[in-house]
């Protein structure tokens, strides 16, 4: 952790696998996302809370929040006999519903969204068009 209001992971990496057939497209993407260590001064009344609590010195206990994977899946429709210039698009992120960890430094509710999606799956439908 940096600031306290910011995870900053050693690693993020996505992977996408995508397939394009007529006028659809389909992927299927694997976000990851690399454990973070933070600080957890003040959680010594709390066991079980802090991974790595020092009782000599309370400013060095530190917490590892573990590593995410997110899996987004989407299909996008190209109508090209219809107009080439249409696109609708339809997918899902968190598709296997990933909670982030908690994160006992961060200002924002024990979340980070610096760096985890928020928690729950997340559909959307989307159209666009090219002038």
């Amino acid at each position: 952790m940096g600031d306290p209001e910011l995870a900053f992971p050693r690693l993020k990496s996505s992977l996408v696998l995508a397939w394009d057939l007529d006028d659809w497209s389909f992927s299927f993407t694997t976000r990851y996302t690399h454990s973070v260590t933070e600080p957890c001064r003040g959680l010594t009344d709390f066991p079980g809370k802090c991974s790595a609590p020092n009782e000599g010195d309370d400013n060095l206990s530190k917490n590892e929040l573990h590593p995410v994977v997110y899996n987004d899946l989407q299909a996008s429709w190209f109508p090209a006999r219809f107009d080439s210039r249409l696109t609708v698009t339809l997918g899902v992120n968190n598709l296997f519903n990933q909670e982030p960890p908690y994160c006992y430094s961060c200002a924002l509710n024990g979340f980070d969204a610096s760096a985890y999606d928020l928690s729950g799956i997340f559909g959307y439908l989307r159209a666009g068009y090219r002038m």
